[in-house]
């Protein structure tokens, strides 16, 4: 979660929870959090990754990223 999100998290109820199922699709989920997060303003939203044991780097850009 974001700094901002979490800022929103911490002030008001979350209204939306986006799930995002992901292996070993890096590229897209860099495309599609960047997506997110550049986009949806309101309303409140959580972004939750699941990660299926990815050996493409997924786990180690989410961590580094957000």
């Amino acid at each position: 979660m974001g700094r901002k999100q979490l800022a929103n998290y911490e002030k008001s109820k979350i209204e939306v929870s986006i799930v995002i199922v992901n292996y070993n699709y890096k590229n897209f989920l860099q495309k599609c959090l960047s997506s997110v997060y550049s986009y949806i303003k309101e309303p409140t939203f959580e972004v939750i990754v699941i990660d299926n044991n990815s050996t493409d780097g997924s786990r180690e850009f989410f961590k580094e990223r957000f």
